[in-house]
């Protein structure tokens, strides 16, 4: 059981914006929203990952599924998307499709079973 199903009561709603852009681009705006998609993970780890500033690299689709895992339902859902043209994709991100490596930002409204 996950924390939002037992904070909420049956029927209760769960409101998510969720950011998966990479943060240098607040800081950056000549690099992509979603640079983080050109490091393999290796790289990223070796060189990126760290504990003072959390960079999101779970994608839409993964996001989904955790919900859906949890059991709630989706009942709304809003996708900002990216422009991803000039930005090379590392091998570890090919599995997904486009609309998880152009999302940026995704809002979720889910409810909790009755």
């Amino acid at each position: 059981m996950n924390v939002i199903e037992t904070l909420l009561k049956p029927g209760g709603i769960s409101i998510h914006s969720i950011n998966v852009r990479d943060h240098l681009y607040s800081y950056d705006h000549s690099v992509s929203p979603k640079q983080y998609l050109h490091y393999p993970n290796r790289v990223w780890s070796l060189c990126f990952e760290n504990d003072v500033q959390y960079i999101n690299r779970i994608q839409h689709s993964e996001w989904l599924r955790l919900f859906s895992k949890s059991g709630m339902e989706l009942v709304e859902e809003k996708v900002e998307a990216e422009d991803l043209s000039g930005l090379k994709v590392s091998w570890n991100f090919h599995k997904y499709e486009i609309i998880d490596l152009r999302c940026r930002g995704l809002k979720l409204v889910h409810r909790k079973p009755v």
